[in-house]
């Protein structure tokens, strides 16, 4: 995470504990209202955007760009119903008054942490997938996403009522080999397509911003799996994915709109750059790399030899 931006989440693991804290409450929440006369507090319309608030969040396994910007809203939702139910009096206040400070006090420490993230911009390097299984939770994200927008009626989702959430997109696997993260990144585009048909029908509906967020989303994705696929075929000639990324992890690289500078350990300086046809390469190097991972790990060991 670049020094400027110190309240940003290092990493989506990071982020996502922070976020299951938050749904690891609900039952808290749940014991309570019913020891507070679970009608009084159900009436409440505070009580019904927390208890959906919190079903949008729980269960989440990924998280990235356009889902950090998603959840900044879920938890403002949660914040102002939470804060709402804390002005209960009566039984119900008095039962429920633990539970829902907790709960806002997490909210409010997480939130401004989501918003510093997701405000921050992506770079070149780091764009894949970190683990065989975080394309696999991807593709979930993009399902519940998906289920999300279909589920009302309405002609401005039809277009994406062909295709059920649990067909169209990749299986477990997604992102296992390079071939198979290309044909997932193409299955994903497919998705993206339908759903910018759906969002032009439904501008200035209910539905036009969980259409917008499934059109970002599944940019993001097919974006990663094809990032995924770009290293993976780096890998085969530089030692393979780990050998790859500790050497990437031993130099000091910054990033700007004319590519990559990167600092050796010895203090040596080299740049390396983006083809035209995005590829990357430097100095000295017939070969184009698919991934800047892999032409700044073929850059270490060439200063080496």
């Amino acid at each position: 995470m670049p020094a400027d931006h110190p309240d940003a989440y290092g990493s989506a693991r990071e982020a996502l504990a922070d976020i299951w804290r938050i749904t690891a409450l609900r039952q808290q929440l749940i014991d309570a209202a019913a020891r507070a006369f679970l009608f009084e507090y159900l009436r409440q319309p505070q009580a019904a955007q927390l208890s959906g608030a919190l079903n949008d969040l729980e269960g989440m396994r990924y998280i990235g760009p356009a889902e950090y910007r998603r959840t900044v809203e879920v938890l403002s939702t949660l914040q102002g119903a939470a804060s709402a139910l804390e002005l209960l009096d009566g039984d119900a206040g008095e039962w429920l008054r633990q539970p829902v400070r907790q709960l806002r006090e997490l909210v409010d420490r997480t939130l401004p942490r989501m918003k510093t993230t997701a405000g921050w911009a992506p770079g070149a390097l780091g764009a894949h997938f970190g683990d065989r299984y975080e394309g696999d939770f991807a593709l979930d994200a993009l399902r519940q996403a998906q289920r999300r927008v279909t589920r009302p009626r309405g002609a401005a989702v039809d277009v994406l009522r062909p295709v059920p959430p649990d067909e169209g997109l990749p299986g477990p696997g997604a992102g296992a080999s390079s071939r198979s993260c290309r044909g997932s990144a193409l299955r994903v585009d497919a998705l993206v397509q339908r759903a910018s048909l759906a969002r032009a029908a439904a501008a200035g509906s209910v539905a036009d911003r969980g259409l917008q967020h499934l059109v970002d989303l599944g940019m993001e994705v097919s974006s990663r799996f094809t990032a995924t696929a770009c290293i993976l075929e780096d890998a085969r000639d530089l030692g393979g994915v780990s050998r790859l990324l500790t050497d990437v992890a031993t130099v000091q690289v910054d990033e700007s709109v004319d590519g990559l500078t990167v600092t050796m350990p010895s203090g040596e300086t080299s740049t390396v750059r983006r083809e035209p046809n995005g590829r990357w390469t430097f100095a000295g190097e017939p070969r184009p790399y698919a991934s800047p991972e892999g032409a700044v790990a073929a850059l270490l060991r060439a200063s080496r030899s």
